[in-house]
C-alpha cells in the first residue's frame, strides 16, 4: 500500500473525499474502499479508505475479487458481491450489510478481468443492487479512476529516472559523488524545521535530488579539473543550471504535479541580493525552494574536499554562512540551517524520510560527517 507517498504528491486524499460526499451511493455505505491496481495487476499502487482502513495487498482478496459472480455487467464497469465463508475469513464480517464490488476496466480491456480499480462499498442490507444507476454517475466514476491510476502509473516511473540521473552523475562527478544526495537531505531537514507541507517537502527532495542533473553535458576534463576554472570555463559550468532545466523537463514530462521542479533547478545559483545566474533574480523573484537548495548545495561544497580545496570546520562554515546572509542567501534559511549544524542532525536525515514512508524507492545517501577522503 503506497499511501503514504502518494497522497502528498497526488493529493488524493482532497479530491475522494469530495468524489464520496457528492456521490449518493456513499449515503448508503458503512465504508468504502478505492482500490487501485497496476495493469498487470501484480500489485496495489494505491489504495484509499473511507472511514475505516483495510490492507487490501494480501492476494487472496484479489482472488475472491475473480472467484465472485458479476451480478451486474456494465460497458464500463460491472458489479459482484464479496460473501461467503472466504470473504469473512479474511476478516470481513457481513453483519452490517452487503459488500459490493465495483471493478473499473482498463480502457483496453477485452473482457472482465481486464480491470485496474476495484471500488469496494459496504452497502445497507436493504440496498437494492439493480437500482445502483440511481446512485452511481459510472462515466464519472470511470473517468476519475482511468485518471488517477494513469497517474498513478506514470509517477512510477519517478523512482527509477531519479536513481538514474543521481548514478550517473554521482560516477561522472569524481569529487563529490554524494553531492546530490547530501544536499537533498540537508534540504529535508531544513524543510522540516520550516514545517514545509509534505507536498513541498517532496518536491524539494526531488528538486535536489536533480539540481546538478545539468553537469552532465558539462565535459568531464572542466568537471573534474584539478585546480580553479578560468573564465571560459566557469562559463560552462554556469550553464549547469539551465542544461538541468531541460533534463528536468524531458524527464518530468507528463507529471503536472512536478511542474515547478526544472524551474526550481533553473534558480538554485540564483543569489539573494540579484548577482547570481542565471537570470539574476533576487529575493523573493527567487523560487523559495531553490534559496534552500543554495544554501545546502553550500554546505556540502564547503563540507568537501577536492583538488583545489580541503573540507573547512563548522564553525568556520557557520561564520561563512552568517557572512554571506542576505547577500548570497536567503536570511531565514542560514538560521535554519546554523541551527541543523549546531544540533549536529545531518547524520539523521533519513529518519525524516523513514518516518514519513517519504519516496521509499528512491536513492538516498547519508551526510558524511568527515569527508577528509575523496
Amino acid at each position: 500500500m503506497m499511501h503514504e507517498f502518494y497522497d502528498p504528491l497526488l493529493h488524493l486524499n482532497e479530491n475522494f473525499p469530495l468524489l464520496v460526499e457528492t456521490s449518493p451511493i456513499f449515503k448508503h455505505s458503512f465504508e468504502a474502499h478505492f482500490i487501485f491496481l497496476n495493469t498487470d495487476q501484480s500489485k496495489i499502487i494505491y489504495q484509499y479508505d473511507f472511514k475505516n482502513t483495510h490492507d487490501f495487498s494480501d492476494f487472496k482478496y484479489k482472488n475472491l475479487h475473480d472467484s465472485a459472480n458479476v451480478i451486474l455487467k456494465k460497458k464500463r464497469v460491472n458489479y459482484r458481491i464479496w460473501e461467503g465463508p472466504d470473504f469473512e475469513e479474511l476478516g470481513f464480517s457481513a453483519e452490517k450489510g452487503k459488500w459490493l464490488a465495483i471493478s473499473v476496466y482498463h480502457p483496453l480491456a477485452e473482457g472482465l478481468d481486464d480491470y485496474v480499480t476495484i471500488l469496494l462499498l459496504c452497502l445497507e442490507k436493504d440496498f437494492l443492487v439493480s437500482e445502483i444507476d440511481n446512485y452511481l454517475n459510472e462515466e464519472y466514476l470511470f473517468q476519475t479512476c482511468l485518471h488517477v491510476n494513469m497517474v498513478l502509473n506514470n509517477y512510477e516511473k519517478l523512482f527509477p529516472t531519479i536513481d538514474t540521473f543521481v548514478e550517473m552523475l554521482a560516477k561522472k562527478d569524481i569529487f563529490m559523488p554524494h553531492h546530490m544526495t547530501n544536499v537533498a537531505n540537508l534540504c529535508i531537514k531544513t524543510a522540516s524545521r520550516l514545517e514545509l507541507s509534505k507536498y513541498q517537502t517532496s518536491i524539494l527532495h526531488i528538486a535536489a535530488l536533480m539540481h546538478d542533473v545539468g553537469k552532465m553535458n558539462i565535459p568531464d576534463k572542466i568537471l573534474n579539473k584539478h585546480g580553479c576554472f578560468d573564465e571560459s570555463e566557469y562559463k560552462i559550468i554556469k550553464t549547469h543550471c539551465t542544461k538541468g532545466e531541460e533534463i528536468a523537463r524531458t524527464a518530468f514530462y507528463g507529471m503536472s504535479l512536478l511542474n515547478d521542479i526544472p524551474k526550481i533547478i533553473r534558480h538554485h545559483h540564483e543569489n539573494f541580493d540579484g548577482s547570481g545566474y542565471p537570470d539574476g533574480l533576487s529575493g523573493e523573484d527567487i523560487p523559495y525552494l531553490s534559496r534552500i537548495i543554495s544554501v545546502a548545495d553550500t554546505v556540502d561544497t564547503l563540507l568537501s574536499s577536492t583538488s583545489y580545496k580541503s573540507h573547512i570546520e563548522r564553525t568556520q562554515l557557520i561564520k561563512t554562512l552568517t557572512k554571506n546572509k542576505g547577500s548570497q542567501f536567503d536570511p531565514r534559511i542560514v538560521d535554519i540551517m546554523i541551527e541543523i549544524i549546531k544540533d549536529n542532525e545531518m547524520l539523521d536525515a533519513a529518519s525524516f524520510i523513514n518516518q514519513n514512508q517519504f519516496i521509499p524507492k528512491a536513492v538516498l545517501s547519508f551526510f558524511y560527517s568527515d569527508k577528509t577522503e575523496p
